[in-house]
């Protein structure tokens, strides 16, 4: 999907539930829309307020937006890293994907075992971003931005997960009351992305 002048271009895995408060905002900034889509809120969002967008959302998603006038590529993971996002660099070429075998679609790119993710996913059942099971080939870590462009590259984390429960209140069933208005206006929002799926499930209960 592209904006309106096909100056920037999108490639999104994921969901941003909060896209019907994010639409409402932009349009007060002049933003018109063609779809309903999540995916074309990114796009709008992107073009107001830049990499700063990202800590706007709620959501999870692993993505790609090209400037084709700047010739500059962005790459974006959701804080928590629910969607994965690989990236392999070599010659002056970027690749990138949701799953390493779109990368190994390629066949310059080589098929090596790493020892440090290799030990990794024994010790801990996964690698850990940036590492992967493959030389070569890394993880974008959660909450971060890469930016490509011509003869630079950036890289930048866009936001921080603060600690926001003691050790003993991770055993209680009930969460405290400060997080439970966070938890119904994440409810609230994911029900936007949800409610076709959640009636389906009520009428085949």
């Amino acid at each position: 999907m592209s904006n309106e002048d096909h100056s920037l271009w999108i490639v999104f895995n994921g969901e941003i539930f909060n896209f019907v408060e994010l639409k409402t905002e932009l349009e007060k900034l002049g933003h018109r829309f063609r779809t309903h889509s999540d995916t074309e809120i990114i796009l709008h969002a992107f073009e107001s307020w830049d990499i700063d967008c990202f800590s706007r959302f709620n959501g999870q998603w692993a993505l790609a937006l090209w400037n084709t006038q700047t010739k500059t590529l962005v790459l974006s993971r959701d804080r928590i890293g629910v969607r994965p996002l690989f990236i392999h660099e070599s010659n002056g070429r970027v690749l990138f994907g949701s799953e390493m075998k779109a990368i190994f679609a390629d066949p310059v790119v080589p098929r090596v075992i790493n020892p440090q993710g290799l030990d990794q996913t024994f010790t801990y059942w996964a690698s850990i971003a940036p590492v992967t099971v493959f030389q070569g080939i890394e993880e974008l870590p959660p909450g971060s931005v890469r930016i490509y462009k011509p003869g630079n590259e950036k890289r930048r984390g866009y936001t921080g997960l603060r600690r926001t429960l003691k050790h003993q209140e991770l055993g209680n069933s009930v969460p405290p009351p400060r997080l439970l208005p966070k938890r119904r206006s994440s409810y609230r929002k994911n029900w936007n992305k949800q409610q076709d799926c959640a009636c389906y499930a009520q009428m085949y209960r």
